[in-house]
């Protein structure tokens, strides 16, 4: 009887404080707050993004940076992990998997216009330029050029600097068409100012005029300035004398239909270039 009468007494003694632990609870709202918040102690894992949202985040080479510094953490945790742990794999895939995603994406275009002698001053001060494709459509509206002429760059191609560089001969296009533009020179004075040029610019030669000699520069430029023109047989004028496009205005057309080749085609096609030289 003894043990059941203490029984008794520590039954009592619970329901004691329990009912006083109630009345706590109801007359301290924190209390009662504080225990309806208390998160389970074994709840760890937190929400991880989706593939596509990190590589949707990925606008800036910076972007970038941030995504690959974040991929090597997961990676090296993923690694260093001594036990089998669901949430750490999965991140490491994840992460991985929009790395890659990311490095292929692409984030610049790059301006590398077909190189000529008469290229614009435009294209020549934003050949190679490198823009965001923020600013893309902007500045193709702006400088213009083909699809083709707009090269896509890459995440991974900006990192790695595997897009155009500048030729060593570049430079050299804008010195030439000083040249060349200079409407205070003669055609004579401009030869002899190309075959100058010709002979400290090799890079520029050998891009521009095939294997020529620096002599010969002055002659081809000429040549090739008559065939702007649309005159027929340029070689063969030129042997006649007619060597700039004033000259070509002193052309005798009765006596060029007697030179061979000048047939009443070719002919008409001279008739034509002299008039686009009068309006030139």
């Amino acid at each position: 009887m003894t043990i059941f009468y203490i029984i008794l007494a520590l039954v009592g003694i619970f329901v004691i404080f329990g009912v006083i632990g109630t009345i706590q609870e109801k007359n301290n709202p924190k209390l009662k707050e504080s225990k309806s918040t208390k998160k389970p102690q074994n709840r760890t894992n937190k929400t991880l993004p989706t593939v596509q949202q990190l590589v949707d985040e990925v606008k800036t080479i910076e972007d970038f940076k941030k995504l690959r510094t974040a991929f090597n953490r997961a990676e090296k945790s993923y690694e260093n992990s001594q036990t089998d742990n669901p949430q750490i794999e999965k991140k490491y895939r994840i992460y991985d998997d929009a790395f890659w995603k990311a490095s292929d994406k692409i984030l610049y275009r790059q301006f590398v216009p077909d190189l000529d002698l008469n290229m614009s001053k435009d294209k020549i001060e934003n050949a190679y330029k490198i823009i965001s494709i923020a600013e893309y459509e902007t500045v193709r509206n702006e400088i213009g050029g083909t699809e083709y002429e707009w090269t896509e760059i890459s995440a991974n191609d900006f990192i790695e600097k595997e897009f155009e560089k500048k030729p060593m001969y570049f430079d050299s296009l804008p010195k030439f068409q000083i040249i060349t533009n200079d409407n205070e020179k003669t055609y004579e004075e401009k030869i002899e100012l190309i075959n100058e040029f010709g002979k400290s610019n090799k890079p520029f030669v050998d891009e521009f005029f095939h294997g020529l000699k620096p002599n010969e520069l002055g002659i081809e430029w000429i040549k090739e300035k008559l065939q702007e023109f649309g005159i027929p047989m340029v070689d063969k004028v030129y042997e006649l004398g007619y060597t700039t496009p004033k000259k070509v205005l002193e052309i005798d057309i009765e006596e060029m239909k007697n030179i061979s080749g000048f047939g009443p085609k070719k002919i008409e096609q001279l008739k034509q270039a002299i008039e686009r030289i009068k309006t030139a």
